[in-house]
């Protein structure tokens, strides 16, 4: 079992421990360091107050980090309607007021998590969400702006409104706003970690599976009987797709066949977010795809060919016979390795469900909300990033 954070226990269990802030007056606005290193400081006015581990702010502060600091910034509200932000190191925010905020001001990254209506303003864009978390980051020549939870609205004078939602971002430039891209996963990035815990983790997943396989599968190829027999339907439109390589032809099949709906449009929408440059964990985040079966039936696809079985790097057998095999096995269960050959096409196996009624929505801690995440941050200064992954989502 992979370690379980004892804050994040702490928020599951008892609301009021969920407060990452001292003092009895929630209402109060106040800033946290969430790092060991670095300064922490507050300007007022001609003030200068050094932030040792939590101060009140007013409107109108300078909040700044400097030497690898970290903080979290509490706008006014309570426990039902928390506001959040999560300053990165070399980052300065002003406080707008007690529901907004601007920055980066320069350069730096912040994530605003609301659980009420909320304003970022940053290099001449306002970002606002009632209800999610959302990143800002500022480079000496780029600007991003990304969805983990909810929906963000994104406007500059000008131009057209843009809407974000989860697992998406935009580039901005010059008072302009590029597409909207699917999400760019950085595993070691701490708020990635912590907001996209489960993506994180089945992309840790699906790298070294797809790595195994790529080295063990030889030059044998899937065509639409192996398929067909895996999704006990018409796979027509797949057609086009048999040129894909093997790997990414099987595991945006697996994506596909495990997110609610049809799996022609999952598919077709998979390989155009591939194609955008979205990683797979990222596509099946987005499709709102069932984690556990689909690494599951992935890996059960892989020991069904007997490439992988028997560890030669022999070329695989991708025959309807190995497709039933995989339609066979529970998520839970071991794959018995077919014979190569032919077979009759399919039987009236399921579709590898595991009945659990799905997972849920991809981000930390989904029975938790922005104060259980914020009291997860506060728990990053001193443990590394996966010190506070765990399985209590039951991915």
């Amino acid at each position: 079992m992979k370690r379980i954070a004892i804050p994040l226990i702490l928020c599951l269990f008892a609301t009021t421990a969920c407060w990452p802030f001292g003092g009895d007056d929630i209402a109060e606005m106040s800033i946290k360091r969430t790092s060991d290193d670095g300064k922490v400081e507050i300007t007022r006015g001609d003030e200068t107050i050094t932030v040792s581990d939590d101060e009140e702010v007013e409107v109108g502060d300078l909040v700044s980090t400097t030497g690898g600091a970290r903080a979290l910034l509490r706008l006014a509200g309570g426990k039902d309607d928390a506001r959040y932000v999560n300053i990165a190191p070399d980052t300065d925010v002003r406080i707008e007021s007690t529901k907004a905020v601007e920055g980066p001001l320069h350069t730096g990254s912040i994530v605003a998590d609301t659980a009420a209506p909320m304003r970022v303003s940053f290099a001449g864009f306002d970002a606002t969400s009632s209800d999610g978390a959302f990143r800002i980051d500022i480079g000496v020549a780029s600007v991003r702006a990304g969805a983990y939870s909810g929906a963000v609205r994104l406007e500059t004078p000008g131009q057209p409104r843009v809407s974000l939602s989860r697992l998406f971002e935009v580039q901005a430039a010059a008072s302009d706003l590029d597409r909207k891209e699917p999400y760019r996963l950085d595993s070691a990035d701490p708020w990635d970690r912590v907001f996209l815990r489960a993506v994180v983790d089945l992309e840790e997943q699906l790298t070294p599976l797809a790595n195994g396989l790529r080295s063990q599968l030889g030059s044998s190829r899937p065509e639409l009987p192996y398929f067909r027999a895996l999704a006990n339907q018409d796979v027509g439109f797949m057609k086009k797709y048999l040129s894909r390589p093997t790997v990414d032809l099987l595991t945006g099949f697996v994506v596909a066949n495990h997110s609610p709906g049809s799996l022609q449009k999952n598919f077709v929408r998979a390989f155009r977010l591939a194609d955008e440059g979205a990683q797979w964990a990222v596509v099946a985040g987005i499709l709102d795809a069932s984690f556990k079966p689909l690494v599951a039936e992935l890996t059960n696809v892989a020991a069904a060919t007997g490439a992988v079985a028997g560890g030669t790097g022999s070329d695989a057998v991708f025959s309807v016979a190995a497709a039933e095999a995989v339609d066979d096995a529970g998520p839970g269960d071991s794959v018995v390795v077919p014979p190569g050959g032919g077979g009759d096409e399919g039987d009236d196996g399921d579709e590898g469900d595991d009945g659990d009624g799905g997972d849920p929505e991809p981000s930390a801690s989904p029975r938790c909300g922005a104060i259980c995440r914020a009291r997860e941050i506060t728990g990053l200064a001193s443990p590394s990033p996966t010190s506070i992954i765990d399985d209590v989502t039951g991915r």
